[in-house]
């Protein structure tokens, strides 16, 4: 398994009640990484810099941001 640290969310800049982004740092590296909110269907993940990764979401609102997921994978 994988330690997840930093997490920060990117709420809309021009609705702030909804997140566009997550992003977080891995202890290790990973090539495929995933994330989902409230149990939604996982999203893709890209790669901003050694260990840190920016997921997009969609359809969530800051107020019921919770329970982020992270699938990640060697």
């Amino acid at each position: 398994g994988y330690d997840v640290s930093n997490v920060e969310y990117t709420l809309d800049t021009s609705n702030p009640a909804n997140v566009t982004f997550v992003d977080f740092d891995l202890d290790a590296a990973a090539n495929d990484v995933r994330v989902s909110l409230m149990g939604e269907a996982l999203q893709v993940c890209n790669n901003t810099a050694g260990f840190h990764w920016q997921c997009p979401i969609a359809g969530v609102t800051a107020e019921n941001a919770s329970n982020l997921r992270v699938a990640a994978a060697q």
